[in-house]
Parts: C-alpha cells; sequence; structure tokens
C-alpha cells in the first residue's frame, strides 16, 4: 500500500499552516471568503495530475476556490519538500480573468530520490497529484487543460472547453459552446444547451440530452448518443455507435464499428465499410435514410404502421424483406417497394453484406438492446 502525505489548501486570503492529526498531515488552511468576479469573466486552469471541479453558481458574483495536495510514492523529509515546492499560482489577469496553474516540481522529485538510496526504497518515482475545486458565477466562460487529472464542469452558462491526455471528463448542464477533447480518457455530458464538439482516440464517449448541434469524433471509442434535438455528425473508426431518442439530422460515417440507431426523427445518413447498421424505426420517426456499406450487413426493423418507400440493394448477398410493402420492381440484387402511403424515403444498399428488412415480431430474437 503506497504512503502519502496530504495537504489541504483553501487558497483565497491569508494563510495559517497546521499539523493534522493521525497522518502528520501538513495543512494550510485560508478563508474563504473568496474574489470578486463579473458576469462573463474566464477562468483559466492548468493541471498535471489529480482532478478539477468547476461549479457555476447562479447567486454568487465571487470565486473560490479550494486545493488539496498529495505526495505518493514516498514519506516523511521527502514527501514535505515535494510538497512545499508544489506551487499553485493564482492570479488575475485583467478585470475578467482569473488563471490558476499548478506546477509539480519535476526537479526536486528526481533530486530527493539518490540513486544509492533507491536500493531501500519502494521502486517507482514520487507523484504529485492536486485536486481543485472551484466555484465561481454561473455566467463564465471556463478553459481547462490538465494531462492525467479528470475534470468535472457544471452549471455553467457560457463557453467551456477542456482538453486532457488522460483523464476523464464529466459535463453536465452546459448553456453554452462545449468543446472537449483527450487522448484516452472517458466522456460523459448531459444536458448541453449549446455547441458540442468532441474529439476522443479512445474510451467512451456518452452524451445525453443534448440540444444544439453536435459533432461527435471517436477514433477507437465506444459512441452512445442519446436524446440529442439538433443537428449531429458522428465519426468513429473501430468503436461501435449506439443513438437513441432525438431529433434532426443525423450523419453517422465509421470504419469498423456496428451502428445501430432506435426512435429517431429526422434525417439519417449512415455509412460504413465492414460494420452491421442496425435501425428501428417507427411511425413519424425517420423521414428520409440513406445507408451505405461496403461489407457490413444492413438490417431494418419497421415498428406499428410504418409508410415509406423503401429501395433496398445488395450487391453480392441476399436481400430479405418480410414486412408488407407494394413492389414496384424486382431485380436479382435489390427491391424497391412502398410500406403505407410511402411519407418516408429509405435508401439501403451493401455492395457485399446482406439487406433484411423485417417487422419487430419477425426478428425479436435478433433485436439489440436499446441504451436506456
Amino acid at each position: 500500500m503506497r504512503r502519502s502525505l496530504a495537504a489541504a489548501l483553501l487558497l483565497l486570503a491569508s494563510a495559517e499552516a497546521f499539523s493534522a492529526p493521525g497522518r502528520g498531515a501538513h495543512v494550510l488552511d485560508y478563508s474563504a471568503e473568496g474574489r470578486p468576479f463579473p458576469a462573463g469573466g474566464k477562468l483559466v486552469v492548468r493541471c498535471a495530475n489529480g482532478s478539477v471541479r468547476v461549479v457555476g453558481d447562479p447567486e454568487s458574483e465571487r470565486i473560490r476556490l479550494r486545493a488539496i495536495e498529495e505526495v505518493f510514492g514516498t514519506s516523511g523529509s521527502e514527501a514535505r519538500a515535494i510538497l512545499e515546492a508544489t506551487t499553485i499560482d493564482w492570479r488575475e489577469e485583467g478585470d475578467s480573468l482569473i488563471r490558476v496553474e499548478v506546477s509539480a516540481p519535476e526537479a526536486l522529485v528526481e533530486r530527493v530520490r539518490p540513486r544509492l538510496l533507491d536500493l531501500f526504497r519502494p521502486r517507482g518515482r514520487p507523484e504529485v497529484a492536486v485536486t481543485l475545486a472551484i466555484a465561481l458565477p454561473e455566467r463564465s466562460d471556463v478553459e481547462i487543460r490538465a494531462a492525467g487529472a479528470d475534470v468535472g464542469v457544471s452549471g455553467i452558462d457560457g463557453r467551456v472547453e477542456v482538453a486532457t491526455a488522460g483523464g476523464s471528463v464529466r459535463l453536465d448542464e452546459i448553456a453554452g459552446e462545449v468543446r472537449v477533447s483527450t487522448e484516452g480518457g472517458a466522456i460523459a455530458a448531459e444536458d448541453i444547451r449549446g455547441t458540442i464538439e468532441i474529439r476522443s482516440m479512445r474510451g467512451e464517449i456518452e452524451v445525453r440530452r443534448m440540444n444544439g448541434p453536435a459533432r461527435i469524433d471517436g477514433a477507437g471509442s465506444e459512441i452512445y448518443l442519446a436524446g440529442s434535438t439538433g443537428p449531429a455528425a458522428v465519426h468513429s473508426i473501430s468503436g461501435n455507435v449506439l443513438v437513441s431518442r432525438g431529433s434532426g439530422s443525423l450523419t453517422v460515417t465509421t470504419s469498423s464499428g456496428a451502428v445501430e440507431l432506435g426512435r429517431r426523427k429526422g434525417e439519417v445518413s449512415v455509412r460504413t465499410r465492414s460494420g452491421c447498421v442496425t435501425v428501428r424505426d417507427e411511425p413519424g420517426g425517420i423521414s428520409r435514410c440513406a445507408i451505405r456499406t461496403e461489407s457490413g450487413p444492413i438490417r431494418v426493423f419497421p415498428e406499428g404502421e410504418w409508410s415509406a418507400r423503401v429501395e433496398a440493394r445488395a450487391g453480392s448477398k441476399r436481400v430479405e424483406c418480410s414486412y408488407p410493402v407494394v413492389l414496384q420492381w424486382v431485380t436479382d440484387s435489390g427491391f424497391l417497394g412502398i410500406a403505407g402511403t410511402g411519407a418516408a424515403e429509405f435508401l439501403v444498399e451493401s455492395e457485399r453484406g446482406a439487406v433484411r428488412i423485417a417487422s419487430p415480431r419477425s426478428s425479436a430474437e435478433t433485436h439489440p438492446g436499446e441504451m436506456p
């Protein structure tokens, strides 16, 4: 079990240092009066390891910050030296910008571990983690850059921009523009009422209840989108894509990931190379749908009194339709049929994959689960 030396900082006014009971932790305790912060101001945070939590307060006109520092992998005087050398720079720039930067003493971390003494110490170099908790007025812009720190932002009526190397990101109740990028952390966003742009190399992406335009890029990420009511573009290379409920135009492109759509309203376009595409539609749902794959199979499961003009093609595989349609023409590679009054338009085409259109009753055994 790793030993740790912790210091809690409430970085807002005059300070008093003392030793905390129990673990010999050194604590710096600052008053919590905070600093005036104008509506529409901007907070900029730079942090490496640990976590950053920013919360908007609709009734506050001040900004408050609390920080907890921890040193892992060493103890005693070494840990104390590292802790005291770790700086949290909190400064104002102009009338509406506050910058918070955490600097870990990398050179000191190396220096307090002499090579000879390493023979008698636990393996691994010391690590410094800083936990930041910041409260500020609701109408603020927030910009966070972190290495391995987890990030959470909620209750902000302004622009939010987050970039991390490996930490997770969670956003809740954001009314302004949102931009998030990460190399490996999971991303969760909920109740977003502005434009949202997400980029991730790997790590699960989940977005729920989104009202503005969205662009989501996940190279190897699993992507879940539920309850969106604006135009959305989703791109994935190898991760699966699941879209449930919502309205507005939707574009999905993948290379090898599976795509599953359910209970959407509006226009839908899906392109994939080898991934399977599954669409569940209901009356008054999708108005226009275009699905094209190279080798991935396509499955369309209509519900209720479905009304659509359906054109289905499969280059070298079988086209199957068990839903009642009035055929307009039939060839060896596909058909054109009308279900109901033909209100919606469906074009499904696979070069080397099978195409199937079936009622839910005939496809119950293959019906994939829907995101709750």
